[in-house]
């Protein structure tokens, strides 16, 4: 058994010799793999990722080149850009401004812009609309990425419109701060031909080589309207509120005629809407939880009705119940209803509780403004607080009747009527924003017992002209008194 013996020694000299691998060498052998792997796959996926880059770049500039051929074969007053709803662009023509591509399972976006450009030759008519330029951006959707773009200057191959070209060009400005105001999307209709475009920094957009409207009958004006988000336009200076009907006035920033070789600025205001919450309280600072009249007028100067009102708890002047806080968005008057605008100075008056005739508490005209230094446009809240007084001070009302008529003596339906206390301490300066004469030619109101109040009247017919259609050229004055009735009559001429 020694030959077996011997074999075993053999064998266990050569198993140690045999020392094998740690684990702490196991464990280094592993983490420099993974760092070799990890950069490996990182290379593989750059590499990967640029290569699909590359195809979806080459995948973009074939569609802008695509688009560039269509264009090529447009006859030059049709490249022009309109959108898919039919709003047409500046200049106006029939190339889609945005369209969407499915090319290999990924969809691209194709935008085209088109303007003008003006670059007259020395001495020649400037006409702001000498070539188009024509630019073409395709991205993919995933990310909106940018993948190629594509500029084309073209020309009319015979001769331009030359002195015939006339302009418009419309400058968006905030009313209450006077700054410019840009993407505000302007547009023109009724006109001979539509177009659109937005505002640049400067709040101006320019639209050339457009067709003088007619001197009479349709298409007489070109009319203009702006939008912008969060904002509202000014109400004298805007547009119809659709094609074909009228607008605010006859003659407004948004309603232009234009001549051939005009070039016709006109500047239109928007602002951000304002909320007033008048917070009324009793004598002893409690909250007033009763109901109330709020009137809120306001004398801008320009074509627009005198005065806005804001009446009682009924719309457009909302109470929140238990708070004593009246909440004015929206005021009414002749021509309808008007945001409340910023930069404007504003009378706030209040009888309580609201329909009193008899022993009313009547706050005087409080001012509000809310602008620039209230923090706007972020901020678009004013908060006004009145008090009542602690006892009524207003014991009597009377009903007034106003009769309207004309200068031959006819009575007046349908003429403006506003009742102004321009010197009185019960009331605000403009108590009643009035209204309209009944089918009689009559005007009926409650007015507190005082003197000093003044009734103007103008016809309807001609209610975009100026306060000149009153008694003798000027307002007509009346007291009211408790011992006498209350029937003034005011002749417009």
């Amino acid at each position: 058994m020694d030959w077996i013996k011997c074999i075993t020694n053999r064998l266990l000299r050569a198993a140690r010799r045999e020392a094998g691998f740690t684990l702490v060498e196991v464990i280094m052998a592993t983490v420099i793999f993974v760092i070799v792997s990890t950069a490996l796959i990182n290379v593989v996926s750059s590499a990967t990722a640029a290569d699909g880059l590359a195809r979806q770049r080459t995948i973009g500039l074939e569609l802008a080149q695509q688009e560039t051929e269509y264009i090529h074969q447009l006859a030059y007053p049709d490249i022009g850009t309109h959108t898919s709803g039919g709003q047409f662009g500046n200049p106006p023509g029939v190339i889609l401004d945005t369209q969407t591509k499915l090319v290999k399972g990924l969809w691209y976006t194709l935008t085209t812009r088109i303007r003008w450009v003006n670059d007259p030759a020395p001495t020649a008519f400037v006409t702001g609309a000498d070539y188009k330029q024509v630019r073409i951006t395709v991205s993919r959707n995933t990310d909106n990425k940018r993948l190629a773009r594509m500029y084309l200057y073209l020309a009319a191959t015979g001769p331009s419109c030359g002195q015939a070209c006339a302009s418009i060009i419309v400058t968006t400005l905030d009313y209450a701060l006077s700054t410019p105001l840009q993407t505000v999307a302007a547009n023109l209709y009724d006109g001979p031909e539509n177009a659109g475009d937005v505002t640049d920094e400067t709040g101006m957009v320019a639209f050339a080589a457009m067709t003088a409207s007619a001197t009479s009958g349709g298409q007489s004006y070109y009319d203009i309207g702006t939008i912008l988000s969060g904002y509202q336009t000014l109400r004298e200076e805007k547009g119809p509120v659709a094609p074909g009907t009228s607008g605010v006035g006859p003659e407004t920033a948004a309603h232009v005629q234009l001549s051939p070789s005009e070039t016709n600025s006109t500047t239109i205001h928007l602002y951000k809407p304002v909320t007033f919450n008048v917070d009324i309280n009793n004598s002893d600072s409690s909250p007033y939880m009763g109901t109330a009249d709020i009137y809120i007028g306001q004398n801008l100067p320009s074509l627009r009705s005198a005065q806005h009102f804001c009446w009682g708890s009924a719309a457009p002047c909302t109470p929140n119940p238990g708070t004593g806080v009246f909440v004015a968005t929206t005021l009414a008057d002749d021509l309808g209803s008007e945001s409340i605008v910023p930069g404007v100075e504003y009378t706030v008056g209040v009888i309580a509780p609201s329909g009193c005739t008899l022993n009313c508490s009547v706050v005087s005209d409080v001012t509000a403004q809310l602008g620039m230094s209230d923090g706007y446009p972020a901020t678009t809240t004013k908060n006004i607080s009145v008090t009542l007084p602690a006892s009524a001070n207003a014991t009597t009302q009377k009903l007034c009747t106003i009769t309207v008529k004309n200068s031959s003596g006819t009575k007046l339906s349908g003429a403006r009527v506003d009742i102004a206390n321009p010197s009185g301490t019960m009331v605000p300066d403009i108590y009643l924003a009035g209204g309209l004469t009944s089918s009689v030619g009559t005007y009926t109101a409650y007015l507190p017992v005082q003197n000093n109040y003044i009734v103007i009247a103008r016809d309807g017919s001609s209610i975009w002209a100026p306060w000149v259609n009153t008694l003798n050229g000027s307002s007509q004055p009346f007291n009211v008194t408790s011992s006498s009735g209350c029937a003034p009559s005011v002749t417009v001429s």
